[in-house]
């Protein structure tokens, strides 16, 4: 007899699994295969959603394509991923936050050697995966110096004589190591006509255009030699 009530009981609990399975099948079949597939390739990158979350503790949306947008800050295409080489997510969400503050930085330093000027601050690749939503602008601005790599680019423009570009670069370069920053920093010969229309928005597709007299770069790190500073003409 109590063979047959353990029989009966396993008969019955093999009867909800089937249930439940042919029931969770039917869900997904009344579901369009396009809408299947949507849901799985945004729960392939729902981590990176999660990571933002946690680390920053703001809302933050994502597209089934894996990009994260910040509801604060629609506008800010920040970067977000896994990456192998580090074994966490890496972001550069930081650097938007903090992005006014190194601007301000970073236009007191370069005015104080070249003069009236106006400067921008690009935020690219990655922040230190050391970084937190309390990381300072400060930090940031020496990761590059201290071996991390750099997360943004800073853009000078004058207008100025460039009769001494080489100089000034120099001065440049010498004066944000000496501070221990690290950056990609790019200095632009140009008009003061030029300047006006150097929005935070536009400034890079002048630079695109060549609209300018003379530009130039440096990526500097812990680093940095300045003795082949090469310059582009622009056409105006």
């Amino acid at each position: 007899m109590k063979h047959t009530n353990r029989r009966a009981i396993a008969v019955l609990m093999l009867m909800a699994v089937l249930c439940i399975s042919l029931g969770g099948c039917q869900m997904l079949e009344d579901k369009p295969l396009w809408k299947q597939l949507v849901e799985q390739q945004y729960n392939r990158f729902k981590p990176r959603l999660d990571y933002m979350v946690e680390k920053y503790g703001e809302e933050f949306t994502m597209t089934e394509y894996g990009t994260v947008f910040s509801v604060e800050h629609p506008d800010w295409y920040f970067n977000v991923d896994y990456k192998e080489y580090a074994q966490c997510y890496l972001d550069n969400y930081i650097v938007f936050l903090r992005k006014d503050e190194i601007q301000q930085i970073m236009h007191q330093l370069l005015s104080s050697l070249i003069g009236d000027c106006l400067v921008f601050v690009g935020p690219s690749w990655y922040a230190p995966a050391s970084s937190t939503k309390d990381t300072t602008a400060e930090e940031l601005l020496t990761a590059a110096a201290n071996g991390e790599s750099i997360c943004f680019s800073v853009y000078c423009y004058t207008s100025k004589g460039s009769k001494e570009k080489d100089q000034d670069m120099e001065r440049l370069i010498q004066a944000v190591m000496e501070k221990g920053y690290g950056m990609s920093l790019a200095l632009i010969y140009t008009t003061d006509e030029v300047i006006r229309q150097a929005t935070e928005k536009k400034h890079e597709d002048i630079i695109g255009d060549r609209q300018y007299y003379w530009f130039s770069s440096a990526w500097i790190t812990e680093t940095c030699n300045w003795s082949n500073i090469e310059w582009e003409r622009g056409e105006l």
